[in-house]
């Protein structure tokens, strides 16, 4: 064909950006969904934490600091905090 040039990357035709998109709207509509439902188990975020985890984190020859791992007993949700937040 003649005068043809096929398209290398599918950036070319805009494909790749209208895909990135879409993933980026679902994405934000999962992280919307998530907060809804951990509101109506836990509301104003009033978790009932328990502790599961504790680790100790060298941050200097001397001086470390405890990383802690704790679990919501209601919603599930984990978070880590160190003692000093």
């Amino acid at each position: 064909m003649p005068g043809f040039t096929p398209r290398r990357y599918d950036s070319q035709t805009g494909g790749e950006i209208l895909f990135n998109k879409k993933l980026k709207l679902r994405l934000i509509e999962a992280q919307y969904r998530i907060k809804e439902l951990e509101e109506r188990l836990c509301p104003c975020e009033q978790h009932d934490w328990i502790e599961i985890h504790k680790e100790f984190v060298t941050i200097s020859n001397c001086d470390m600091e405890v990383l802690r791992t704790y679990k919501c007993k209601t919603c599930g949700k984990v978070t880590k905090k160190y003692d000093w937040e």
